[in-house]
C-alpha cells in the first residue's frame, strides 16, 4: 500500500504541475513571469523612451491614401486630421494608464478608446491640450486601407463599447477585454487580416503592443504631430 502511494503521489503532483503550466500557457502567462499586469515591467522605460525618440525623428507626411479611394489629403500645414480610422497616440500617461494611450477616430467629433474603466466613445479633441489632457500627440494613417475600410475598423472598435480593460497585456487574443492598442490592432487584424503589431515588446510566451508602435510601424504614415 505504501509503495502504491509513493508511486501515485509523484504522478499526481506531476499532473497538477502540467495542468498549471497549461493554464499559464493558454493565458499567455508563464510561471516565471509574474508581472504581466505591470506596465513598467512589460514595457521597459528605456526601450519606450528610445521608440519615442524615433517617433520624434519621423517626418510628417501627406496621407498615403490611394487615389482610387478618393482619400482626403492632409494639407502642408500639419493640420489635425478628422476622419474615421485615423489612429491617435500619446506617449503621456493618461487616466491611470502610465504606458501612453491610443484611440481611433470614429468621426469628426468622437474617438473609440479603451480606458482603465473599459471601452468608451470619447471626444475627438486631441488637438487641444487643455481639453484632452494630452501634451504630446501623434496621428497616423494606415497605408494599406481605404477610407471606407478604416471606417469599418472604427465601427468594429465601437461595437465593443462597455467591454472591461484588459490588464493582462500579453493576452492580445482575447475579445472579452481590451487595452487601448490591443483594441485598435484587433480592429485591423480581424477586419482585414492586417497586423500592426511590430513585435518590439513581444516575448516567447505572448504578443504585446505599446501605443507608440503604431507611430513607428512601417505599415503607417505619420500625418500629424503636436508637442
Amino acid at each position: 500500500m505504501k509503495k502504491s502511494l509513493l508511486f501515485i503521489l509523484p504522478l499526481a503532483l506531476g499532473i497538477i504541475a502540467g495542468q498549471s503550466q497549461l493554464v499559464h500557457a493558454e493565458g499567455n502567462l508563464p510561471q516565471s513571469y509574474t508581472d504581466s499586469t505591470d506596465p513598467a515591467k512589460v514595457f521597459p522605460k528605456d526601450k519606450v523612451d528610445k521608440m519615442i525618440q524615433d517617433a520624434e525623428q519621423k517626418p510628417v507626411l501627406p496621407d498615403p491614401g490611394l487615389p482610387e479611394h478618393s482619400r482626403q489629403k492632409r494639407n502642408a500645414g500639419n493640420q489635425y486630421p478628422r476622419w474615421a480610422g485615423v489612429i491617435l497616440v500619446t506617449p503621456d500617461a493618461y487616466k491611470g494608464i502610465p504606458t501612453g494611450h491610443a484611440a481611433i477616430m470614429r468621426n469628426t467629433n468622437s474617438v473609440v478608446e479603451a480606458l482603465s474603466d473599459g471601452v468608451k466613445i470619447g471626444h475627438n479633441n486631441w488637438d487641444n491640450s487643455s481639453a484632452s489632457g494630452k501634451n504630446r500627440v501623434y496621428a497616423v494613417d494606415v497605408n494599406a486601407t481605404s477610407n471606407y475600410q478604416e471606417g469599418v475598423v472604427a465601427e468594429y472598435c465601437a461595437a465593443y463599447k462597455g467591454k472591461p480593460y484588459n490588464w493582462n497585456f500579453f493576452n492580445m487574443d482575447t475579445r472579452d477585454s481590451f487595452y487601448c492598442s490591443q483594441l485598435i490592432r484587433a480592429g485591423f487584424l480581424d477586419s482585414y487580416k492586417l497586423d500592426l503589431n511590430t513585435s518590439e515588446f513581444d516575448a516567447p510566451f505572448g504578443k504585446v503592443m505599446h501605443p507608440i508602435e503604431f507611430v513607428n510601424s512601417d505599415k503607417t504614415t505619420l500625418i500629424y504631430r503636436r508637442g
